[in-house]
């Protein structure tokens, strides 16, 4: 930018020298223009920086869902690895949360502050409800 000051500096001694007012006023309104583009395009280039953030957090989202399998009430490495992950903060936006595990197979999210108990463990929990609510019925 200092190129171009300068450059415009320049121009506006020269038409002075020749002392041409009408040439003056146009390369005071060019250099002005000229400063609006650079601010336009150092706007413009602030755009593209963000945009190309949003890809880049995007794109991690996606792998990772992709790295990622729905079993049992929550979501678990695709390979088998290790830890779940919170079924909420995934779905709804889109972080990987490991989930912590309080016992009694009670796993918790310490970012959306959610319980999860796993689909398998709820099954066995109603079985046990169910046997006890509704005993078997005797035969009279």
């Amino acid at each position: 930018m200092s190129v171009i000051t300068e450059l415009f500096g320049k121009a506006v001694d020269l038409a002075r020298k020749i002392e041409s007012v009408p040439l003056q006023q146009t390369i005071i309104q060019l250099q002005q223009h000229v400063l609006e583009l650079l601010a336009e395009k150092a706007r413009t280039d602030e755009e593209n920086r963000a945009l190309k953030a949003q890809l880049r957090e995007r794109d991690e989202r996606e792998r990772v869902r992709l790295a990622l399998v729905f079993q049992d009430g929550v979501y678990r490495n695709r390979d088998g690895g290790d830890g779940a992950y919170c079924p909420r903060c995934l779905d709804a936006d889109g972080k990987a949360v490991h989930l912590t595990v309080l016992g009694n197979d009670v796993l918790r999210c310490n970012n959306c502050k959610s319980n999860v108990i796993p689909t398998s463990r709820q099954r066995s929990v109603m079985d046990a409800i169910t046997q006890e609510s509704y005993p078997e019925p005797k035969v009279w």
